[in-house]
């Protein structure tokens, strides 16, 4: 099953169409919560919610998300920098005792690849609908990430943090 929260484009919906059942889920979160100091992670955790109950409503207990290499480097710095702790997201990860288990295909690939495969594929790009998309710490860690890219040509930063969290001395960690 797949399951959209954003407006999803025709051509894309006709793609998953063919290979999947389609459920398109729309929710108000942001209008729901706008006080909330942390509305992104309000928003995520809600659309996780609602996701939840649309799998358990069709009885799936896997749940495929799309997250990709760069997600996985922005969520392990912005938990170092704004929760105090190194943590990040998994490939795999089971959810309440491993009643769903949520995987990521796309864990290993790098952003860049996959939007060079959307071209390839000529798959439209699609604008987020958040007023707040433009000023998120993600975006502010994707961005400090792309200039110390762009400082750093001859390495991939990305991979180099990514490869980082298999290479850990806890020798010079304090615990």
């Amino acid at each position: 099953m797949l399951i959209f929260f954003n407006t999803p484009h025709p051509k894309i919906e006709k793609y998953c169409r063919k290979y999947a059942d389609y459920q398109h889920i729309t929710s108000d979160v942001i209008s729901e919560h706008k006080s909330i100091k942390n509305i992104c992670f309000t928003c995520s955790r809600q659309r996780r919610r609602l996701l939840l109950e649309a799998a358990k409503a069709h009885g799936c207990t896997t749940i495929a998300l799309g997250h990709h290499k760069n997600d996985v480097v922005e969520t392990l710095l912005l938990n170092q920098i704004y929760s105090r702790e190194i943590s990040t997201m998994m490939p795999k990860q089971a959810l309440f005792a491993g009643s769903y288990h949520i995987i990521r295909p796309m864990y290993f690939i790098p952003e860049s690849l996959l939007v060079s495969y959307a071209r390839e594929q000529s798959f439209p790009i699609i604008s987020e609908s958040c007023d707040h998309e433009k000023n998120t710490k993600r975006l502010f860690i994707k961005n400090i990430l792309e200039q110390i890219q762009d400082a750093s040509p001859g390495i991939d930063v990305i991979d180099n943090i990514f490869s980082s969290m298999h290479h850990i001395k806890s020798d010079f960690i304090p615990n």
